[in-house]
C-alpha cells in the first residue's frame, strides 16, 4: 500500500505544477552554466512584539544549509495565552522537529518516511511531507501556522509548502514573479497544525497544505515571513528596499533588517492605512458609530470622523534569500540525511543492515 509520504508527494507534485507563479515558460528563463548550480545567501531578522520580548516572543523559524537550502517559519497562535499556556512552544517545536526531520537528524523515523527519504534519493524535497512528519510529532498545547521551502537544485526550483497566513514573494529586477497566497478559514482566522486530539477539537493537516514550485534565476530575491510582514508592509515598499539594497551590493541581512525595521514602524502607526486595515475593510468590518464620534478631529486639514486605522502589532519574522549561482560538485555525495535516517532504521534491526538500505 503506498505511503501517506508517497500520496502527498504526488499529490502536492500535481498542486505545485498547476501554480509556478512565474507565468514565464521554463524553456525562456535564463539557464544555469552546467559546470555550476544555484544556491542562495540567506538571513533572518526577528522582532518580537513589544509585549512579548522578556520570553522571545512567539514566531519561529530554522535556517538549514541542507542540499540547496532549507527554511522554515512558524507563527503560533497566541490566544493560548489565556489558558496560561506559552503558545510559543508549539511553534519552537513544530520548527525544530520540522528541521531535524528535513536534515535527517531525528532519533526515530518511521517505516514510511524511511520509504519516502530513501525515493527521494541524494536530496531530499519535500516540504509538505515534512509538515506531516513534524505535526504527528508536536505532541504540546498550542496551535501554529507554517511555511516551509526548498531550493531544488536539480529543477533549478523554489519548492514550498504553506498552512496558514505566512507567505513569500519572489522578486526579480523590479517586479514580483511568483507569491504564496494565505490560507485562511476566514479573516483573521488562519489554517493551522494543533495537537489533536490531545488537546485540540480539531487541526488542519498537511493535505491542506498547498505547495509551489517556482523557477529561480540568479539575482532572484526570496523574501519571506509571517503575518506580522503582510500585515503591515505594501508589496511595493518591500521591493523598494529589496532593489536600493542589491543595488548597493548589500547581502541578504542588510535586506531582511530593514524590512522587518520598516514593517515594526507601520505596525506601531495608529494612522497608518496597513494591508491588514485595508483586508478588514474589505471584510465589511468597520469602527462603530460612537468610536467614529468621539475620535472625530481635524485632520491634514479637515474635520473627519475616525477612520478605522493603524498597523497591526505582532511578532514580525522577515528571511530573506539571494540567489546565485556556486560550482557544481564534480561527484553528488551520497545522500546524508538519506544515510543517517537508514542507519536509525537498521540500527533498531540489531544493527544489521537490511536488505532495502543497502
Amino acid at each position: 500500500m503506498a505511503s501517506i509520504y508517497n500520496n502527498l508527494r504526488r499529490s502536492a507534485a500535481k498542486k505545485a505544477n498547476q501554480q509556478d507563479g512565474t507565468g514565464v515558460p521554463h524553456g525562456e528563463l535564463e539557464e544555469v552554466p552546467g559546470d555550476r548550480q544555484l544556491a542562495w545567501q540567506s538571513a533572518v531578522c526577528y522582532l518580537p512584539h513589544p509585549d512579548k520580548v522578556s520570553y522571545g516572543g512567539e514566531d519561529a523559524h530554522f535556517i538549514s544549509d541542507y542540499g540547496g537550502g532549507a527554511i522554515g517559519v512558524a507563527d503560533c497562535v497566541g490566544g493560548w495565552q489565556e489558558a496560561g499556556i506559552n503558545p510559543a512552544e508549539y511553534s519552537r517545536t513544530l520548527m525544530r522537529v520540522a528541521h531535524a526531520y528535513l536534515e535527517g537528524t531525528l532519533t526515530e523515523f518511521t517505516e514510511e518516511e524511511l520509504e519516502a527519504r530513501i525515493a527521494g534519493g541524494d536530496v531530499f524535497i519535500d516540504p509538505r511531507g515534512t509538515f506531516h512528519a513534524a505535526h504527528i510529532r508536536t505532541k504540546v498545547a498550542g496551535s501554529s501556522t507554517a511555511m516551509v521551502m526548498q531550493l531544488d537544485q536539480e529543477r533549478q526550483s523554489l519548492v514550498a509548502a504553506n498552512v496558514g497566513d505566512s507567505g513569500f514573494i519572489v522578486i526579480r529586477g523590479p517586479k514580483i514573479v511568483a507569491r504564496l497566497r494565505a490560507l485562511q478559514h476566514y479573516f483573521d482566522c488562519p489554517l493551522q497544525f494543533g495537537a489533536y486530539p490531545e488537546f485540540v477539537e480539531a487541526t488542519d493537516t498537511a493535505e491542506d497544505a498547498d505547495e509551489y514550485i517556482e523557477r529561480l534565476v540568479p539575482g532572484d530575491v526570496l523574501v519571506a515571513g509571517t503575518d506580522g510582514l503582510w500585515d503591515n508592509m505594501f508589496d511595493h515598499e518591500i521591493i523598494g528596499i529589496a532593489t536600493r539594497q542589491r543595488q548597493r551590493n548589500a547581502g541578504p541581512q542588510s535586506i531582511a533588517d530593514e524590512i522587518a525595521g520598516l514593517a515594526r514602524t507601520r505596525a506601531s502607526d495608529v494612522d497608518f492605512d496597513s494591508p491588514y486595515i485595508k483586508e478588514a475593510q474589505s471584510q465589511g468590518l468597520d469602527l462603530p458609530w460612537w468610536e467614529k464620534l468621539l475620535g472625530a478631529g481635524f485632520r491634514k486639514g479637515k474635520f473627519q470622523l475616525r477612520q478605522l486605522s493603524g498597523g497591526k502589532q505582532d511578532d514580525i519574522t522577515v528571511v530573506v534569500a539571494v540567489v546565485v549561482t556556486e560550482p557544481r560538485p564534480a561527484l553528488s555525495r551520497p545522500s546524508l540525511a538519506a544515510a543517517a535516517a537508514a542507519e536509525s532504521h537498521c540500527a533498531t534491526s540489531g544493527g544489521q543492515q537490511c536488505s532495502r538500505c543497502t
